[in-house]
């Protein structure tokens, strides 16, 4: 029984280890971000033909700024095409401090944490 416990033991370090790697991945910002680009590109391929939707993209025509993907939509009178700028950014500090409060059960900061999440995603959804 000894031995048996020693190896159920064995796998659970393992097991561990693996998890720590994971959460080492999601707590670079660089790791996480090629992840996120990897998954939102996964879900658009999935859902959408080549055809509607551009990958690395300049949505502002005075802007530097490019984003990962953008989906083509159509625009006044079925002619022109818009553009809907999608990235895979995702503030996951603040997500995080809204599951911290969620687990504790305290209602103001629940409250607190939900709006600055929020907060953070239209900032987001702005810059783009």
């Amino acid at each position: 029984n000894l031995e048996s416990v020693q190896k159920g033991l064995g796998e659970m370090q393992s097991l561990a280890k693996g998890v720590g790697d994971l959460k080492n991945v999601f707590t670079n910002v660089k790791a996480r971000g090629y992840w996120g680009e990897i998954q939102l590109a996964n879900i658009l391929e999935q859902f959408l033909t080549p055809e509607q939707y551009l990958t690395n993209v300049k949505t502002k025509a005075k802007s530097n700024e490019f984003v990962e993907f953008a989906i083509k939509l159509p625009g006044k009178n079925n002619i022109d095409t818009v553009l809907l700028p999608v990235d895979s950014k995702f503030p996951i500090e603040d997500y995080s401090r809204l599951v911290s409060a969620e687990e504790t059960g305290d209602v103001a900061s629940i409250t607190e944490c939900r709006k600055a999440l929020e907060n953070q995603i239209k900032k987001v959804l702005v810059i783009l």
